[in-house]
């Protein structure tokens, strides 16, 4: 016998797309941040992805312009070859932000970036725990999820995950980037 399928109304799903931004990237069309802008609204989009730059107060004007139109942001906070003082602006960006920012990420495709060197594995999860520890220590940010890191081989033997192992205790939601074909 067939079973019937529960009917989920459309807004539930259209609430679960995001996409993701370059802010950062003006040289791109990025730069042309109206467009941008535009194109989200009219796509009905309700979420982004944007790596967080702490002291570019242009690129916050225009996230809060987003989030005046209801969009909110997933903030990747930078990576572990960011300095100290980038890694506490990058926080102070988040807490300036507010409601609009809805999670923060870890580093972003490390174990490309790298350029795999032995020592991205232990880069990868001192940055994830400091992310961690810097949000749950923050009364602003705690409670914010925060996402873990992405990573770009996955196809691999061994994948990236497994060289990196188990850091569910630094992060509340996984991350996956899939990357078919």
């Amino acid at each position: 016998s067939a079973s019937a399928a529960i009917a989920r109304p459309a807004d539930r799903f259209v609430d679960s797309v995001g996409v993701n931004i370059h802010l950062l990237a003006g040289d791109t069309g990025y730069g042309d941040f109206a467009l941008v802008r535009a194109r989200l609204r009219e796509l009905g989009v309700r979420h982004v992805r944007d790596g967080i730059c702490g002291g570019c107060d242009w690129q916050h004007e225009r996230l809060r312009a987003l989030g005046g139109d209801g969009i909110r942001l997933l903030a990747q906070m930078g990576s572990p070859a960011s300095p100290p003082t980038a890694r506490r602006e990058h926080l102070a960006a988040v807490r300036q932000l507010g409601r609009m920012v809805e999670a923060v990420e870890g580093a972003n495709e490390w174990d490309l970036v790298s350029g795999r060197s032995p020592a991205w594995v232990g880069q990868e999860r001192a940055f994830q725990e400091w992310l961690w520890n810097a949000v749950q220590g923050s009364p602003a940010l705690r409670e914010l999820p925060v996402v873990g890191p992405s990573l770009v081989f996955s196809w691999t033997r061994p994948t990236s995950w497994d060289e990196l192992g188990d850091i569910s205790r630094w992060l509340d939601r996984g991350n996956l980037h899939p990357y078919p074909g």
